[in-house]
């Protein structure tokens, strides 16, 4: 288990939000901090361990990898998947990455994905790409679908082309904020490095996606994975947030916020802090 750590800065961030929109809470549906064991994470094509209180996945290539339903709150028998968005849910895990350490074609695919809400089916992916490109750089980008193995296209173009470098080893986090924003879904991908500030984002929504129509979510999924990585914190939270325009409406801008989703995020982030 690695123990994360908030700056003051972003508390006082988090702590000015509270002030300015009113009372938030994030109801904590489930936690894996790995300090024993895997979890629930299934092996599907990728190898996991337990090393020194992380989840360690080895692949070698075009793989399945591995998957979880955050401890069964999201598998095919609970309600998760048929809960409607309501104010959203945030799902995070924590990745040690390593530009020196990782070599070209190295890296992984990480979906979370949505759930209609009327009998739970699937209604679309949200995936972070991680993967070392030709050049040598460690890249995070993200999309809507994935190859089961590193795409040097997708990291290099997806979201025209706006990418994250990985220049610094350390642990990050991979965060999915999903929102109902105007009546469609909307999903920020958001890179946070170790004092939780959000390095990188990118928003992906589909017009076809009614919010109304939006569940909760079926899993968080490893897939492609080459080479070694270690995991940590992973959690899935829903957002109660009252009043609800404390980021919508174009709320998140007037208070500094890149998106809604990181608005959201922060609340969350706030909410942890004080648990």
């Amino acid at each position: 288990m690695r123990i994360r750590t908030i700056t003051k800065a972003s508390a006082i961030a988090a702590a000015a939000v509270l002030a300015t929109a009113g009372t938030a809470h994030a109801a904590l549906l489930a936690e894996e901090t790995f300090d024993a064991g895997t979890g629930d994470w299934t092996e599907y094509g990728a190898t996991i361990a337990n090393d020194s209180g992380n989840l360690l996945v080895t692949g070698s290539g075009e793989n399945y990898g591995t998957y979880s339903y955050y401890g069964g709150v999201a598998s095919s028998t609970s309600t998760e998947r048929t809960t409607a968005l309501g104010d959203g849910y945030v799902s995070e895990i924590d990745v040690y990455l390593d530009p020196a350490v990782t070599t070209v074609g190295e890296g992984f695919d990480l979906s979370v994905a949505a759930s209609r809400v009327a009998d739970g089916s699937h209604l679309r992916d949200f995936i972070f790409h991680v993967g070392e490109v030709t050049d040598g750089r460690l890249l995070v980008n993200g999309s809507n679908n994935t190859d089961f193995v590193v795409n040097e296209y997708k990291l290099l173009n997806e979201n025209g082309g706006d990418f994250y470098d990985v220049t610094d080893a350390g642990w990050y986090t991979l965060q999915h904020s999903f929102y109902d924003n105007e009546g469609v879904l909307a999903v920020d991908l958001n890179l946070l490095d170790a004092e939780r500030e959000i390095l990188w984002t990118a928003t992906r929504s589909n017009a076809g996606d009614a919010a109304a129509e939006v569940g909760g979510a079926r899993y968080q999924w490893l897939m492609g994975v080459d080479g070694s990585f270690r995991f940590d914190n992973q959690s899935l939270e829903r957002v109660e947030v009252k009043p609800v325009d404390q980021c919508g409406d174009n709320a998140w801008e007037a208070q500094g916020f890149k998106n809604q989703g990181q608005c959201i995020a922060s609340l969350v982030a706030n909410e942890k802090a004080g648990r």
